[in-house]
């Protein structure tokens, strides 16, 4: 019964099993975002409720949280295509470091960890760093990862930084 960890004089061991070869390929993209805005300004856009404000099109139904938004073991859904909606669950939020980790489960297709840190240029200006690792879950996971989610991935990252940056200079949605 091997791995076994030590956490607050707690000790959990765990079966492992494992394989020769995964079932499906991860695949890890990445992005840096620049931003003519300040790291403490950018920051706390990264939530699914100030999201509302700058990204068009994004809704999101909050199941967990204590503050109303982004924070520690929060959960939140977004509808995905008229299927079952993708659950996100945030694992980590610093704000003090800028930084946010989820993980996105779209059922019947993938996983995605998302990592985001927002790093200070000067007074003026930052940089996010995005990065995403894909895990399909199945078949249609793979095709929608190859047909959709990689090529437009940076078209993505572009809309996404341009709908910051617009947000943070006039205080309105650049709408699509």
């Amino acid at each position: 019964m091997e791995p076994c960890f030590r956490i607050l004089g707690i000790t959990r061991t765990f079966l492992s099993h494992t394989s020769s070869r995964a079932l499906y390929t991860r695949i890890q993209k990445t992005y840096t975002q620049s931003h003519p805005h300040p790291a403490d300004r950018v920051f706390p856009l990264l939530c699914p409720e100030e999201e509302t404000k700058w990204l068009d099109h994004w809704s999101y139904q909050m199941i967990f949280s204590e503050s109303g938004g982004a924070e520690p073991h929060a959960i939140f859904t977004t509808p995905h295509h008229g299927e079952d909606d993708t659950v996100w669950y945030t694992v980590r939020h610093y704000p003090k470091e800028r930084y946010v980790e989820f993980v996105r489960v779209t059922p019947g297709e993938m996983v995605a960890h998302i990592e985001l840190r927002v790093v200070g240029q000067d007074d003026k200006s930052s940089q996010t760093l995005v990065s995403y690792t894909f895990t399909p879950l199945t078949d249609k996971g793979v095709e929608r990862l190859q047909v959709e989610v990689l090529p437009q991935f940076e078209e993505n990252m572009v809309g996404w930084e341009e709908a910051i940056n617009y947000y943070l200079t006039t205080g309105n949605k650049l709408v699509s």
